[in-house]
C-alpha cells in the first residue's frame, strides 16, 4: 500500500475520483436557480444539474475541467454556465470542491440546494408521488404496521414546516433538538426543519437525560421536539417529553443564540386520516407541489449550509457534535446507494403490488446510522425505507429476519452486534434459517467491527450477500464495502471480514500506527465539529474548525485520520480492520486488535469457584458433571493497561451467565438465598482456559494478563462498549460518566480495578521528589551530617503515590539528599521499587483493603489516663491509677486488662517489673539532646516531640503535629534513640497503615506516637509504633474508640479523647554504630523471631536469622517467602503438592522465583537444587537444606563474574566444540562449518565483527565479563528526520556489538554446539544524546544480568568524547528446541549428552530421563527443564538480527527471509 500523504497539503485535495463521483451525483441532484425562479416556472426555480435529456456524457476527467474552468479544486475561476430554464446543460456551482480553508471543504460551492427538495419534491416533479416512502413497523403489540407515500409525506411536511415557522418563529440556521422515537412523525419534523434552513439534532429515545442536557448545552436549540405520547422501546414505555423537560431545566442547559430559552414542542403520531395528509393524498403530484410551493416553499440554502449535527457515540471520549450540510452530504449518501446496493429509484416502492422491496436499517436517528440510511438515503435515491420502531432485538433477537422476510426487503443493514446477540443462543441457528430472507439482495454490517465468525454467522443463516462495511459518524456514509469492481450481485462474497475502499475512497495505511488515513476529502466527509453557536447565523460560520483540524487532520494535510486501525488483507485491495487505535494494543512490540482476543474468550466456558474444572466448547471441562453450575461468555471486552514490562497488556472484562444443570440458563435475581448458593465463576480456571485459546489462536503474548468478572460492560446508548472508560480506569484516572447509558454500572468496575491497579498491575511512574520535599521540609532532617529523605517522608510519599492505605514488607535501601532526584517507582503486581539512577533506594509492597491501625501497638499508655488531651498535662505527675515511673499496675487495671481478653493479660505488668527501663523518660530538650549526640540531628518541623514516657520496653511520646511526615518521624525518632550510646536508624517496616492520606492532613494540633521495642539484637531492634490524633469535642473513649479490644487480633485501642490515623509494625531499626545493646528484652530472649520479619531483611540477616531457626521453622519461613512470590507471579494461591508448572507459572516465571527467593533468603539457590517435576514442597526443602549449609562468598573472593552461571558445562561445550564435536554429530572440520553457518548471516558482518579472529585464535573458555569496544566507528549517513528511522538504523548496528561480544565471549561456541541462534526477547532503548549528521560513534558492549534463561547485553553508542548518546538492552535467550520448548538455563546446563535434536513434531523426540536426579550441589533435574507451556513457547522467536529488522519499512520487509 502507499504510504500516506505526507504534511505537504496534497492531503487537502480531493482525488479525481472523488470529483468524478461528486459530479456523477450532481447529475441527479436538485439546485435552485434563481433567475428561473423570476420566470414563469412551476418549480419555483428548482432544477436538475448536468446534461440535459439524451445529451452524451463526456468522460470523467473532461467533465471534471469542464465544470469547473479547467481546475477541480479553483473556487475562484468563474465559468459560462447557461441559467436559462431552457438550456440542455445547467452546471450551478462555481467550483466542484473549494479547498480554500481546507479542511472544511465546500462541495458544489457557490450553488444553492435544499435536502428536503432531494428527499420529497424532486420525486413528485418525476411523478412518483403514489410511491411508498417509509413503513413503520412497531414492536409486538404497540400497534399497526403502516407506510406513508410520498404525496402524504410532503403534505405533512409542509404543515410541520409552515408550523415551525409562523408559530414557533424557526428561520434558517436555528436549532432543533429531536428526543423522538424514529417513526414517520420523527421524520416528518427532520423534513421540515430542512425544509425551512433550521439546523436539528436528533437524540436516540433510549438516551439519558445526562445526554440530553449535554446536547442542549452545546447546541443551544430554539426548540425542543418530543411526541405527546409515550414511545415503547423494549417493551417499556417512556416519556420522552418528560425526560426532555428534565434534561432542559438542568443547569447544563443554555439559552439559545435567539435570547429566549429552549422550549419543549410536543407533537401528535402520525395519522394518516389527517386532513393535510388526506388533502394531499388526493391531490395530483403537480397540485400537490403548487400547493406545497405557496403553503411553505423549501428555502434554498448554500450547499455547505449545516443540515444536522450527529453526536459520535463518546466511546473514545467527550461526544463531538459532526455537521453535516445539504450539498455534499446528500450526493455522497446518494452515490454509496447506486454504487454499493445497485438501487434504482422506485425500489420496493410499489406499496399496491405488495411485493415488498426496500431496505431496512436497524438504527435510530438519534445516530449516523438512521440519519444516512433510515432517512436521507433512501429517501433521495428513491428506495422505501423499512423502519423497525422500539429495540431491535425485542422481544427477540430474531426481529429483524422476521421483518426482512414479512417485508421482503432487498437491503439490509445492521450492526454486528444484533448478530452477535444472536449467536448467544445456539439455538437460533435453526431458527433463522427458517426465515425466508431469500428476497435480500444485499446485506451489510455498520458500527463496530466485525470478527470472521460473526461474518461467517450471518453468511450462513441470513444471506450469501452479506458485506462487510466501515464508516463512523464523521464519514456520513459508507467509505469500505464490497469490492464494486470486481462484478454486482452476482459476483460470491466470501465471509473473509474484508472490506474495500469505494471508488472515490483514497485510502493508506500509516506506516507507523497503521491507523486508516483518506488522503483527501470526498462529498459526504463531515464539514466541521458544532461550536461557536453564537456566531452561528454568520454566513462565514465554521463551527469549531480548530478542534476538527486537531482532531481529525494531525498532520495538517496528511489526511483524514478516524482513528481505525487496518491491515491490508489480500492482493485485490481488501482491508481488514481491527477497530479503532483504542481497539489495538501493543504487547511486547506485537500489534493485536482486542477483537482478535474477545473471539477467543467467547469459547471458554469455566465452572463453578471450587466445584471443578474449565473446559472450551461448551463443557466445564472432560468428565465433568452434566447437572455442574457452569459459567459462560455473555458479554467481554479486551482492553489495554499500561504495563512497565510488556507496554501495554490485555485486561479482559467478562460478564458470565450462569447455566445450571444441562446447559439451562439459570434465573437471575432469584432472591437472597440464590445468590448465597451462587458461588460464582472460578476466574482461575478461566484465565488459564482462556490463555490457552488465545496462545492457540492469536499467540502468547496476547493471553489476557487479568480478568474481573463484571455485572455489566459500561455502555453508550447506541450499546457500544466505552472503551475509553475503561482504558481511564486502568490507566489510574478518573473516567467520566456522562455518555453512559447506565452510570451505575461505573463504580463497582472502578472499584476492582483500583484494587487491581494496586495489587495486580506492573506500572512505572516518575515522583516529583521536590514537590514532598518542599511540602515535608525534609532538609530539616539530618543524619549523619547530611539532609535525607525519612523513613516516615517514604511511607507519605509512596501512600499518596500508589493511593494506597496499606503498605507492606518497606525495605530503605539507600539514602537520598538532593530533592532533584529523578525517582522512579517501578511496581510489578504488588512489589514495588524506587530507583534513583541504577540505585534501588526502597522496596515495598502495595496491600488492597482499608487500613487497620487500631490493632497494632502497645496498649499501655493507652488504658492509662496519661493520654488525655494536653490541657490536663499540669495534673499528670499526680497520683493515678497508673503512673510513667514504671510502678505497677493496679487491680483496676489488671481486671480491665483481663476484661479485653488480652491473649497475654500479665505481658506488660512481667516487664515492667523484671526488666529495667530502657533510657528515661525525656522533654523536649532532653530528647533532641540525646539525639543530637547520637549524631541524629533534626530542625524545624522535626523537633515535634514534646515529651517521651517510658514503661519497660513501652513508650509514649506527645507530638505536635506540624505536618504528616514530621509526626510519622516522631515516633521513629524515639526508638532510634531508645538505646544508650548506640544510634539506629528505620532500615524496614514490616506493615504500614494509614487512615489520613497527605491531601486530608491538616497540620496543627496534638498528636500522640504510642510505641513497643518488641525485639532487641545485637545489630537491629524491633518496634511497633502507633499513631493517634486529638479529636476535639470528643469526649473520653469516643472518637478513641472503647477501652476494651473487641477481640485478640484488636490488641490495640485508641486514647481517650484521640483518634488512631496510623500504625506500623515490626518496624527494623539497624545499629549505624557504637556498642552494641547493653538490654534485651525477655520478651525477645526466650521467643524465637518471627518468621515474616525475614522479608525485610538484608539477605545477610535473613540467611543468618534462617540458620538459627529450627528445620521445621525454617522451612515454613521459606514457604511464606516462596508462597509470596508465586502469588505474586500468577494471582494464584500455590498448591505446594503440585509442581511450579501445574501452579501456572512457566520458565520464566520460576527463573524470576529463584532470582527473588535468594534476594529475600540470602541464599545462592540455582536451578540444579530442584527435581524435575517435583511438588513444590521438595522445592522448599532443598532450599530449606542449602539454607544450613551456604556460604556466602566474601567481597573480593568472586573471581568469575555472576556466580550462579554453570561455569563449568559452559566451559565443557568449549571444550567439545574446540574439538568439532557437536550434539550427536560426529567431529567434522570446524572451519568449513563455522564460514557456512555465518554465510547466510551475513558474510560481510562475519568479518566485520572480527570473525577471522574467531578462527585464528577462538576463546578457550567462556568469558562473561568481558567488555567490548570495537575498533572501527559507526557513522550514520542517512538519518531520517523522523526518530522512528533513527532507532532502526541504531538497534540494526548494534547486532554487531552483539555479536562481537558472544564472538569473543565463547558465545558463538554455544550456539554452534546447539545448532540454535541466540533469540531476542526483549528489546529497550534510550536516547541520552541527540546522534549528529556523520559523526563517528564508538560500540561499547557488555553483559549486565545473567538469571536462568535470560541474559541482558548492554550495547553503548559513545561519541568522541566518549559521552553516552544512545543505549540498547538487549534481552536473549537460546531455544534449544522449539517443538519441545527446552530453554538453556545459564545456572544449570544441559550438555544434551549425545541427543539429536528434534527436527519436527514426532519425530526423533528428545525423551526426559526415566528417574530424576537427586537434588543437591551436584547435579539433578532442572526447574527450567521442563517443557513450556504451549503459550509461551507456541510460535518461534525471533533472532536478534531479525529483531532489529522489525522496524524496517514493508518495502525492505519484502524480500527478507527469517
Amino acid at each position: 500500500m502507499a504510504p500516506p500523504p505526507r504534511a505537504s497539503g496534497d492531503g487537502f485535495a480531493p482525488s479525481e475520483a472523488a470529483l468524478a463521483a461528486a459530479l456523477d451525483a450532481a447529475e441527479d441532484i436538485w439546485f435552485h436557480d434563481e433567475r428561473a425562479a423570476t420566470t414563469d416556472d412551476r418549480l419555483g426555480g428548482w432544477r436538475r444539474a448536468g446534461a440535459g435529456a439524451g445529451a452524451a456524457s463526456p468522460p470523467p476527467r473532461a467533465r471534471i475541467r469542464a465544470t469547473n474552468g479547467g481546475d477541480s479544486t479553483n473556487a475562484d475561476t468563474p465559468k459560462k454556465t447557461s441559467h436559462h430554464p431552457s438550456s440542455s446543460s445547467w452546471t450551478p456551482w462555481r467550483a466542484l470542491c473549494d479547498v480554500a480553508e481546507a479542511p472544511y471543504f465546500r462541495w458544489y460551492a457557490g450553488a444553492k440546494t435544499n435536502a428536503c427538495f432531494n428527499a420529497l419534491d424532486r420525486h413528485l416533479a418525476d411523478g412518483r408521488g403514489d410511491d411508498v416512502a417509509l413503513t413503520c413497523v412497531p414492536e409486538d403489540g404497540a400497534g399497526e404496521t403502516y407506510s406513508v407515500t410520498r404525496r402524504e409525506l410532503l403534505g405533512a411536511v409542509v404543515r410541520a414546516a409552515k408550523a415551525l415557522k409562523e408559530t414557533h418563529g424557526l428561520k434558517a440556521r436555528d436549532r432543533v433538538l429531536f428526543h423522538a422515537p424514529t417513526d414517520a412523525t420523527h421524520v416528518v419534523y427532520m423534513l421540515a426543519c430542512a425544509r425551512l434552513g433550521v439546523t436539528y439534532s436528533a437524540t436516540a429515545v433510549d438516551s439519558v437525560t445526562d445526554v440530553l442536557s449535554s446536547r442542549a448545552a452545546d447546541l443551544t436549540p430554539r426548540v425542543a421536539i418530543a411526541p405527546d405520547a409515550r414511545a415503547t422501546h423494549g417493551g417499556v414505555a417512556v416519556d420522552c417529553a418528560e425526560k426532555l423537560r428534565d434534561a432542559l431545566a438542568t443547569q447544563h442547559s443554555a439559552d439559545a443564540a435567539g435570547g429566549g430559552r429552549c422550549k419543549v414542542v410536543t407533537v401528535a403520531p402520525w395519522r394518516a386520516s389527517a386532513p393535510h395528509v388526506a388533502s394531499y393524498l388526493a391531490m395530483s403530484d403537480a397540485d400537490a407541489l403548487r400547493a406545497a410551493f405557496t403553503a411553505c416553499p423549501c428555502v434554498p440554502v448554500e450547499t455547505d449550509h449545516p443540515l444536522f449535527v450527529s453526536y459520535t457515540s463518546g466511546s473514545t471520549g467527550k461526544p463531538k457534535g459532526v455537521v453535516h450540510g445539504h450539498g455534499g452530504y446528500v450526493a455522497g449518501v446518494k452515490q454509496s446507494m447506486k454504487v454499493v446496493f445497485e438501487t434504482t429509484e422506485g425500489e420496493g416502492c410499489d406499496g399496491v403490488s405488495g411485493r415488498g422491496g426496500g431496505i431496512l436499517t436497524v438504527g435510530s436517528a438519534g445516530w449516523i446510522t438512521g440519519q444516512s440510511y433510515m432517512v436521507w438515503a433512501p429517501l433521495c435515491a428513491g428506495v422505501r425505507s423499512v423502519m423497525m420502531l422500539g429495540s431491535p432485538v425485542y422481544p427477540t433477537p430474531l426481529r429483524t429476519a422476521q421483518t426482512v422476510a414479512r417485508e421482503k426487503c432487498t437491503l439490509l443493514k445492521t450492526g454486528s452486534a444484533v448478530i452477535r446477540q444472536l449467536m448467544t443462543d445456539p439455538g437460533n441457528a435453526a431458527k433463522l434459517d427458517a426465515i425466508d430472507t431469500s428476497s435480500l439482495r444485499y446485506a451489510t454490517f455498520c458500527a463496530e467491527p466485525v470478527s470472521v465468525e460473526v461474518h461467517e454467522y450471518a453468511h450462513r443463516h441470513i444471506t450469501k450477500k452479506f458485506i462487510n462495511s466501515y464508516w463512523a459518524t464523521e464519514h456520513g456514509g459508507m467509505v469500505f464495502s464490497r469490492n464494486t469492481t470486481s462484478g454486482g450481485a452476482d459476483k460470491p462474497i466470501a465471509p473473509d471480514a474484508r472490506t474495500w475502499p469505494l471508488p472515490w475512497v483514497k485510502v493508506a495505511l500509516d506506516e507507523e500506527t497503521s491507523d486508516v488515513v483518506i488522503a483527501g476529502p470526498y462529498p459526504s466527509l463531515a464539514l466541521t465539529v458544532f461550536g461557536d453557536p453564537e456566531s452561528v447565523n454568520d454566513p462565514k460560520w465554521r463551527g469549531d474548525l480548530a478542534r476538527y483540524q486537531k482532531t481529525y487532520w494531525p498532520k495538517n494535510g496528511g489526511g483524514f485520520v478516524q482513528g481505525d486501525i487496518a491491515r491490508v488483507a489480500g492482493k485485490d485491495g481488501g482491508f481488514t480492520f481491527h477497530g479503532r487505535s483504542d481497539e489495538v494494543i501493543n504487547v511486547n512490540g506485537n500489534r493485536v486488535g482486542t477483537e482478535q482476543i474477545e473471539r477467543c474468550l467467547w469459547d471458554v466456558e469455566t465452572t463453578e469457584t471450587g466445584s471443578g474444572e474449565s473446559g472450551q466448547g461448551g463443557g466445564a471441562g472432560a468428565g465433568g458433571d452434566a447437572d455442574a453450575t457452569t459459567y459462560r461468555v455473555k458479554d467481554c471486552c479486551v482492553v489495554g493497561a499500561p504495563d512497565f514490562v510488556k507496554g501495554t497488556a490485555p485486561v479482559a472484562f467478562v460478564v458470565f451467565e450462569r447455566r445450571g444443570g444441562g446447559g439451562k440458563k439459570s434465573k437471575r435475581g432469584g432472591g437472597a438465598a440464590s445468590k448465597a448458593a451462587s458461588r460464582g465463576p472460578d476466574l482461575a480456571a478461566f484465565k488459564l482456559a482462556a490463555a490457552t485459546a488465545v496462545t492457540d489462536r492469536v499467540g502468547a503474548y496476547a493471553a489476557p494478563d487479568h480478568v474481573f468478572a463484571v455485572d455489566a460492560l459500561p455502555k453508550t446508548i447506541t450499546n457500544k462498549t466505552s472503551r475509553k472508560t475503561l482504558q481511564l480506569l486502568l490507566a489510574g484516572d478518573d473516567a467520566p460518566d456522562g455518555s453512559l447509558a447506565k452510570k451505575e454500572t461505573l463504580p463497582p468496575i472502578a472499584a476492582m480495578v483500583a484494587d487491581w491497579r494496586l495489587t495486580g498491575a506492573s506500572t512505572s511512574h516518575a515522583i516529583n521528589l521536590r514537590r514532598y520535599w518542599n511540602a515535608f521540609t525534609f532538609s530539616d532532617h539530618n543524619v549523619l551530617g547530611k539532609p535525607i529523605v525519612p523513613g516516615a517522608g517514604w511511607l507519605c510519599v509512596l501512600a499518596n503515590e500508589m493511593k494506597t492505605e496499606k503498605l507492606a514488607d518497606v525495605s530503605f535501601m539507600r539514602g537520598v539528599h538532593d530533592a532533584r532526584a529523578d525517582v522512579r517507582v517501578v511496581k510489578r503486581r504488588r512489589t514495588m521499587q524506587a530507583t534513583v539512577g541504577d540505585d534501588v533506594v526502597l522496596k515495598a509492597s502495595v496491600v488492597a483493603g482499608e487500613a487497620t491501625p487500631r490493632a497494632i501497638g502497645p496498649t499501655l499508655f493507652a488504658r492509662s489516663e496519661n493520654a488525655r488531651p494536653a490541657a490536663a498535662a499540669a495534673a499528670a505527675d499526680e497520683a493515678m491509677d497508673t503512673g510513667s515511673d514504671g510502678s505497677d499496675r493496679s487491680d483496676g487495671e489488671k481486671e480491665s486488662s483481663d476484661d479485653a481478653s488480652d491473649p497475654d493479660p500479665d505481658r506488660d505488668r512481667d516487664r515492667d517489673r523484671d526488666d529495667p527501663v530502657i533510657t528515661e523518660d525525656a522533654t523536649h530538650a532532653q530528647h533532641y539532646r540525646r539525639c543530637g549526640a547520637l549524631k541524629l540531628n533534626y530542625g524545624g518541623a522535626y523537633r515535634a516531640v514534646s515529651k517521651v514516657e517510658w514503661s519497660g520496653h513501652v513508650f509514649r511520646a506527645d507530638v505536635d503535629g506540624t505536618h504528616l511526615a514530621a509526626v510519622l518521624d516522631a515516633g521513629l525518632q524515639v526508638a532510634c534513640a531508645a538505646v544508650r550510646g548506640n544510634t539506629f536508624i528505620p532500615v524496614g517496616v514490616g506493615e504500614f497503615h494509614i487512615t489520613e492520606g497527605v491531601d486530608a492532613w491538616k497540620p496543627g494540633g496534638k498528636c500522640v506516637a504510642h510505641g513497643e521495642i518488641t525485639e532487641q539484637h545485637n545489630e537491629f531492634l524491633i518496634a511497633d509504633l502507633r499513631y493517634e490524633r486529638l479529636v476535639v469535642g470528643a469526649s473520653a473513649g469516643g472518637a478513641g474508640g472503647s477501652k476494651k479490644r473487641k477481640s485478640a487480633s484488636s490488641a490495640a485501642s485508641s486514647s481517650p479523647g484521640y483518634k488512631t490515623f496510623a500504625a506500623m509494625s515490626r518496624v527494623r531499626f539497624a545499629r549505624v554504630e557504637g556498642t552494641k545493646p547493653r538490654l534485651q528484652p525477655a520478651a525477645a530472649r526466650h521467643a524465637p523471631p518471627p518468621t515474616g520479619a525475614a522479608q525485610i531483611l538484608d539477605p545477610k540477616t535473613a540467611l543468618d536469622r534462617l540458620r538459627h531457626l529450627t528445620p521445621e521453622q525454617r522451612e515454613d519461613a521459606i514457604r511464606a517467602v516462596v508462597r509470596g512470590v508465586v502469588v505474586d507471579l500468577t494471582d494464584v494461591e500455590p498448591d505446594f503438592d503440585k509442581t511450579v508448572f501445574d501452579n501456572g507459572m512457566h520458565s520464566l516465571n520460576a527463573v524470576e522465583l529463584l532470582t527473588r527467593v535468594n534476594d529475600a533468603l540470602g541464599t545462592g539457590v540455582t536451578s540444579k537444587l530442584v527435581v524435575v517435576d517435583a511438588p513444590m514442597s521438595h522445592f522448599v526443602t532443598a532450599v530449606a537444606q542449602h539454607a544450613a549449609e551456604y556460604e556466602a562468598p566474601k567481597e573480593g573472593e568472586e573471581s568469575l563474574p555472576f556466580p550462579n552461571v554453570d561455569y563449568d558445562n559452559l566451559n565443557e561445550i568449549v571444550r567439545r566444540r574446540l574439538a568439532g564435536k557437536t550434539v550427536g554429530k560426529t567431529p567434522y572440520v570446524f572451519l568449513a562449518k563455522f564460514m557456512a553457518y555465518n554465510w547466510w548471516r551475513k558474510s560481510f558482518q562475519f568479518f566485520r565483527i572480527g570473525g577471522l579472529n574467531l578462527f585464528l585464535n577462538p576463546p578457550k573458555k567462556i568469558d562473561l565479563g568481558i567488555e567490548v569496544r570495537m575498533d572501527r566507528r559507526v557513522e550514520f549517513r542517512d538519518l531520517d528526520m523522523n526518530q522512528h528511522y533513527t532507532v532502526e538504523m541504531i538497534v540494526g548496528r548494534s547486532v554487531d556489538g552483539v555479536e562481537q561480544l558472544m564472538l569473543m565471549s565463547g558465545l558463538t561456541l554455544v550456539e554452534l554446539y546447539y545448532k540454535r541462534n541466540l533469540f531476542a526477547a526483549k528489546i529497550q532503548s534510550t536516547f541520552h544524546k541527540e546522534l549528529a549528521h556523520n559523526d563517528r560513534y564508538t560500540i561499547h558492549t557488555k553483559i549486565t544480568r545473567v538469571a536462568g534463561s535470560l541474559m541482558d547485553i548492554r550495547v553503548a553508542f559513545l561519541d568522541a568524547d566518549e559521552t553516552l548518546c544512545f543505549e540498547i538492552l538487549w534481552t536473549i535467550l537460546i531455544v534449544l528446541d522449539s517443538n519441545e520448548r527446552i530453554l538453556l538455563d545459564w545456572e544449570n546446563v544441559d550438555l544434551m549428552e549425545g541427543r539429536t535434536l528434534t527436527a519436527g513434531p514426532g519425530k526423533n523426540r528428545v525423551e526426559a530421563p526415566a528417574t530424576p536426579k537427586s537434588p543437591g550441589p551436584g547435579g539433578g533435574g532442572s526447574l527450567l527443564g521442563s517443557a513450556l507451556p504451549p503459550f509461551l513457547g507456541g510460535e518461534r522467536s525471533k533472532t536478534i538480527a531479525e529483531a532489529a529488522g522489525t522496524t524496517k519499512s514493508s518495502k525492505k520487509k519484502t524480500k527478507k527471509k527469517r
